[in-house]
């Protein structure tokens, strides 16, 4: 059973990876985001198909090794620094990969501004803010 199931993760994967691509103006981000998840869910200790369900499931739950995961994955990206404070500059370059304008907007404007108690909390509330404004 447990076959099938990793078979139908990876078919999901599949097909939200190339459906996220075809959203994003440049295709090489999403290769390099690919990266870092790898990355950060084999150092926090997740599943990638853990992190993949909840952001397409569109519900983060309050679980502390996913709001570490999206801590480092945000400080990959150059979103976040070590002292939690929001780097609007590369934040922008992470919102210039949506097509709305609005969006990118809305994801500088109201997501930059975040700060939670910790870095992991941060990061955790700076990413369900992102996935909210590319669901308006």
């Amino acid at each position: 059973m447990w076959g099938v199931s990793k078979l139908i993760a990876i078919l999901a994967l599949a097909v939200l990876v190339r459906k996220t691509n075809q959203q994003l103006k440049d295709p090489e981000f999403m290769k390099t985001y690919e990266g870092y998840r790898a990355a950060c869910t084999k150092e926090v200790g997740l599943e990638e198909a853990y992190v993949i369900k909840v952001w397409s499931e569109k519900h983060f739950p309050n679980d502390d090794k996913l709001k570490c995961y999206f801590k480092c994955t945000s400080m990959k990206l150059g979103v976040m620094d070590e002292t939690g404070d929001i780097i609007d500059d590369n934040l922008r370059k992470v919102a210039a990969q949506f097509n709305d304008d609005e969006t990118k907007t809305e994801i500088v404007t109201e997501c930059g501004a975040i700060k939670g108690s910790n870095l992991c909390e941060t990061a955790f509330t700076l990413m369900a803010c992102i996935r909210s404004a590319q669901l308006d």
